[in-house]
């Protein structure tokens, strides 16, 4: 690990991520699936769909991305907010039939992620344009693979900035060396591997994207914001929020800790000072009202809970089940987030930053657990894993990066820690193909033998579509 110190510039760090990145999405190794219009690879999809572009694949094809993407389809192609063609238009004619009580089809997802995939729809629609204008006819109502390609594209690359600022984070704490080794140990060994590149069209990459950026710039001025530092954040704040609601804990989770922490320094906490988070507070509120509008379009209200009143289970949240089962539970299904709690607790006892993180930290996390616990789904329907963690990737990779510290205090065991992490990044992989084959249930929970066999049939699985694919790319 020395020479791996030496060599190690943030550059050449944030260069390997970029590469891996970009591998992962372009070529068929996370994306090699059985039976599905897009295969597994944009350079597959170069020489077979792209010659068929009046035809409308698309991977925009699950129902949750239906409803952050018809949002933006509705609004730019329809001019209105009414989802019942959109949902048609996508295949889920039994969604586009459920109304709400002013009667407007029902779409209870959120519209951030409508509006940071809108220029990537702009550019699309004005390649659409151009395609037909040259002579080759392709789809302009926003449901094409061209649409598609450039949706998928800003969503992956949200997420390959999202790592990006996960790294930068680290790198406040621990060397160049570390931080890369802690960002993909916690990438391939977690559910973001899988949102990045089979799902990125749900909110998740992008959760990850505004939250880590949030984070981020918020700590880099930590005590040192002026005015616009504050606007600025609150403008990410708001982003946050419009991508899920829930994300609020990871905006008031930061604005208390900076709050005690200037409150103990001073022993008070001026009206010169509050006007800062005020400021933030303010423009994450006016952020917010394009989601308020559709809420009140829809349901007649600016704030409610649009999946319905007993969708939350307040008096009787699942963590246990949630931490523990087989039905996508945290822990059980990426032990890797075992370590990442665990680093919580490695803090450096002098260092009152990092005390101060570990505490904000981990009331997030408590605030997550209770609200993802007490839904009435807390499994997550289909899923990969404990999917509504994802946006605290920054706050789990940091506690991650604490405990991989931790073990270089004795050198046999940080070969002990850094081989039991690739095993958890080899079983987290394995078990992701099983997944997208259908070897294991998706959405339910699973027995004992379906988690912990099938490994090896989903390898070899994977090398058999993987070495088909790339006889149709080079043939």
């Amino acid at each position: 690990m020395r020479w791996l110190k030496i060599i190690m510039t943030d550059r050449l760090a944030i260069g390997i991520i970029i590469g891996l990145i970009i591998f992962g999405g372009l070529t068929p190794v996370f994306r090699a699936m059985v039976d599905v219009p897009y295969v597994g690879a944009y350079f597959y999809e170069m020489k077979t769909v792209l010659p068929r572009l009046n035809q409308q694949f698309f991977m925009i094809s699950e129902v949750d991305c239906i409803g952050y993407y018809s949002y933006l389809r509705s609004l730019m192609i329809d001019h209105d907010l009414e989802f019942q063609n959109d949902f048609t238009l996508f295949g889920w004619p039994r969604r586009a039939q459920e109304k709400t009580d002013l009667g407007h089809t029902t779409n209870p997802w959120s519209v951030g992620p409508a509006i940071l995939w809108a220029p990537a729809f702009v550019l699309a629609h004005l390649y659409s344009l151009l395609l037909n204008a040259v002579g080759h006819p392709v789809p302009l109502n926003g449901v094409s693979f061209v649409y598609d390609f450039f949706i998928v594209v800003f969503s992956m690359g949200s997420g390959l900035l999202g790592l990006i600022f996960i790294y930068k984070f680290l790198r406040f704490f621990f060397s160049a060396a570390l931080s890369l080794t802690t960002v993909l140990a916690f990438f391939y060994a977690s559910t973001l591997v899988f949102y990045q590149f089979h799902e990125p069209t749900m909110s998740h990459v992008l959760s990850v994207f505004a939250v880590s950026g949030f984070i981020y710039f918020w700590y880099d001025k930590f005590l040192q914001k002026r005015s616009g530092d504050w606007l600025w954040l609150g403008v990410w704040a708001g982003l946050i929020i419009l991508i899920r609601s829930q994300n609020i804990f990871f905006v008031l989770g930061p604005l208390l800790a900076e709050t005690i922490v200037m409150f103990k320094r001073e022993q008070s906490v001026g009206f010169r000072w509050l006007l800062g988070p005020a400021q933030l507070l303010i423009m994450a509120f006016l952020c917010f009202i394009p989601q308020m509008l559709a809420w009140k379009f829809l349901y007649g209200s600016c704030f409610t809970i649009p999946q319905g009143e007993g969708f939350m289970k307040w008096g009787a949240p699942q963590i246990p089940s949630l931490l523990f089962s087989t039905n996508h539970g945290l822990i059980t299904y990426t032990p890797i987030m075992l370590f990442c709690l665990i680093g919580f607790l490695l803090v450096n006892r002098v260092s009152k930053r990092e005390q101060m993180l570990a505490g904000t930290f981990f009331l997030i996390f408590c605030c997550e657990l209770y609200i993802n616990a007490a839904a009435s789904d807390w499994g997550a329907g289909w899923a990969f894993g404990a999917r509504r963690f994802s946006a605290g990737a920054i706050m789990f990779a940091w506690g991650l990066g604490m405990f991989l510290r931790w073990s270089n205090y004795r050198q046999w065991l940080r070969y002990l820690v850094l081989s039991g992490v690739a095993l958890l990044v080899i079983f987290n992989l394995l078990f992701y193909f099983q997944w997208a084959y259908g070897l294991i249930p998706r959405g339910e929970a699973l027995t004992l033998t379906q988690y912990f066999s099938g490994k090896w049939q989903a390898l070899t699985l994977w090398l058999t579509v993987l070495r088909q694919i790339f006889e149709v790319i080079f043939s």
